[in-house]
């Protein structure tokens, strides 16, 4: 830019050495200044710029902005208020970004970073590519940044959206998750009384026989994962359930009720169940005779932590050969360290990566759809098992959805 446009814009009371450069860069820091910089000499409370003067010519500086003449040897913009002056520069050198952006400012007294955060993610979640600015860290182009101030300069403002703005130019063509935005539909069960919640397995098992016949992608969502049994109910025998869970939900001990529990749900699956390769189970206490009745194999936490290709091998051939495939993911499956938010932790878990890998050897093509359970967004920490968990939710249906027409698939629900 040059500086008479910098001139034009400020509009400065007086403008001494005029002279024709051009201005490559804006700077209140003399430790940010280089070559081509115009240097604003701002008042502090602590410090005057104007006494950094100097030193930001030696630097590069090629004029100043200043609110009183100084015995310097470079161009100078007499203004009444340098800081006014730096916004006004500031907006116009990067081209007034604001005014393409959709910017929504939160304020108040307590929330704010909480309420800014939970935004991002939602509009990231929805396909778009949202920057954040914060006291703790600011966001753009997927890159994270500690926060240097509370307050940001205008300059460091009008940077960070012109920065923003060029990263959500770069995606000109809409995303994989918006092109798919249409394809999705939500229904919400609430129990909101006991007598409610009388029904909620029938009523559970209605709503999943709909989307089959439908042959819509079923992505079950339940906190306990007793909620996933009605999905069981309906699954089809020819139908290989790969089931991520810490726990195989056969007890039959003497201490444990014979009644229907989160521990022993499959013992009271309405009919014959599918054939269920467990991985990551951190079981103790079952014996393999009684695991056999009910489970086509089970790969331990020990032998995954150890040696997981044949896990992997197994996956993949018994997905090959089956009708179906349905995805059971229970979040006790995970290592703490990976996804905190679960009730009850159990050490030496499943990491993301090998969870990939898992997915990976799945068939997307035969993959009716996923139950996810036992997520605790109370003992979340910073939203790590949140992003977690959208990102691999929206990858397994961007997969699906790439592997497979919905059209030509066959309805897997039980006779």
């Amino acid at each position: 830019m040059n500086l008479e446009r910098v001139i034009a814009a400020l509009a400065p009371t007086d403008v001494v050495q005029r002279a024709p450069v051009e201005i490559s860069d804006l700077a209140y820091d003399t430790r940010a200044v280089g070559p081509g910089a115009l240097f604003f000499c701002v008042p502090g409370e602590r410090h005057d710029g104007h006494a950094f003067a100097r030193d930001a010519v030696e630097r590069g500086a090629v004029a100043l902005v200043v609110e009183r003449p100084l015995e310097l040897d470079a161009p100078q913009l007499v203004v009444p208020d340098a800081r006014r002056a730096m916004a006004q520069a500031a907006a116009a050198f990067f081209g007034n970004p604001t005014e393409e952006l959709e910017v929504a400012g939160v304020t108040g007294t307590n929330g704010k970073t909480t309420t800014t955060f939970l935004l991002h993610s939602i509009l990231a979640s929805a396909g778009r590519r949202p920057g954040l600015l914060g006291t703790i860290e600011s966001r753009i182009g997927g890159e994270r940044r500690a926060a240097i101030r509370t307050t940001p300069e205008a300059i460091d403002l009008q940077r960070a959206f012109r920065e923003m703005l060029d990263d959500n130019q770069r995606e000109r063509k809409p995303t994989r998750a918006q092109a798919y935005t249409k394809s999705v539909r939500i229904e919400e069960f609430n129990f909101q009384n006991l007598a409610a919640y009388q029904d909620w397995r029938t009523e559970a098992r209605q709503a999943i026989r709909r989307a089959f016949q439908k042959h819509e992608f079923l992505l079950w969502i339940t906190g306990n994962h007793l909620g996933v049994l009605p999905v069981y109910d309906e699954l089809a025998s020819e139908t290989v359930v790969i089931q991520l869970d810490a726990h195989l939900d056969i007890y039959h001990l003497s201490d444990c009720t014979a009644e229907l529990s989160h521990g022993n749900f499959l013992l009271h699956a309405a009919g014959p169940l599918p054939k269920i390769i467990n991985v990551g189970s951190r079981e103790l206490l079952l014996t393999r005779q009684h695991i056999a009745k009910y489970y086509v194999n089970v790969f331990s936490a020990e032998e995954l932590a150890v040696a997981p290709e044949a896990a992997l091998r197994e996956i993949r051939l018994a997905c090959e050969s089956a009708k179906f495939v349905f995805l059971h993911l229970d979040c006790h499956v995970f290592d703490p360290a990976f996804l905190p938010a679960v009730t009850n932790p159990l050490p030496f878990g499943m990491d993301p990566r090998l969870l990939l890998r898992i997915l990976a050897a799945v068939s997307s093509e035969k993959l009716l759809g996923m139950s996810l359970s036992e997520f605790n967004p109370a003992r979340d920490v910073n939203d790590q098992s949140l992003a977690t968990l959208i990102w691999l939710l929206e990858f397994i249906l961007l997969k699906h959805n790439e592997a497979t027409d919905a059209k030509t698939r066959m309805t897997p629900f039980t006779d």
